[in-house]
């Protein structure tokens, strides 16, 4: 939380309107290991229409699951129940 609002306070001191869209930004920054822009902006307009990310990244699967993503879809399942 310290690191948000001292990020907030960066950013109004060199003039940026504090919007909520760049509220959602921050935290989504700050919460997940996005590794680009653009799995950022997915992040941001997910949330922004209600979703709730678990886990922070992606979990591809093609054709047939190997034990390590039906492992990870295991461990996604449980966190989904925890919500």
């Amino acid at each position: 939380m310290m690191q948000k609002n001292m990020i907030i306070e960066k950013l109004r001191d060199q003039r940026y309107r504090i919007t909520k869209q760049r509220v959602r930004i921050i935290d989504i920054i700050l919460e997940n290991d996005c590794s680009c822009c653009k799995e950022r902006e997915w992040v941001e307009r997910m949330t922004g229409a209600g979703a709730n990310i678990i886990g922070g990244e992606g979990l591809i699967c093609k054709k047939v699951p190997d034990d390590e993503i039906l492992s990870k879809c295991k461990s996604l399942g449980k966190q989904m129940v925890y919500m």
